[in-house]
């Protein structure tokens, strides 16, 4: 998906400051207890300086189908922050959860 939005009068001067987000994803699900998917996310905000702050999240999901309403589940999300101001607050960070599901 892709959205973009202005927001007027968000920043110390008054000014605008245009953000833009963007996702795209693929899964896969052979026939058997495994599926997998991989999700891409995209998201830029223009600064009060007129500078582009970015975020950018890659994210990789296995699922196995243990039996009939039990699911268990395990992603791995790697993520990079960039502010684009000099010496900014940049941030890559790198997560694993696991998870069960149970339906009844």
């Amino acid at each position: 998906g892709h959205m973009e939005s202005e927001q007027v009068g968000n920043t110390g001067t008054g000014t605008g400051r245009d953000r833009t987000d963007m996702d795209l994803g693929i899964s896969y699900a052979p026939s058997g207890p495994m599926s997998f998917a991989l999700q891409y996310g995209e998201a830029n905000l223009d600064d009060a300086a007129g500078l582009t702050d970015s975020l950018e999240i890659y994210q990789l999901q296995g699922t196995y189908v243990v039996g009939p309403g039990v699911d268990i589940g395990a992603t791995v999300r790697k993520g990079a922050f960039d502010d684009a101001t000099a010496g900014g607050a940049d941030n890559d960070f790198t997560s694993f959860a696991i998870g069960a599901a149970l339906n009844f």
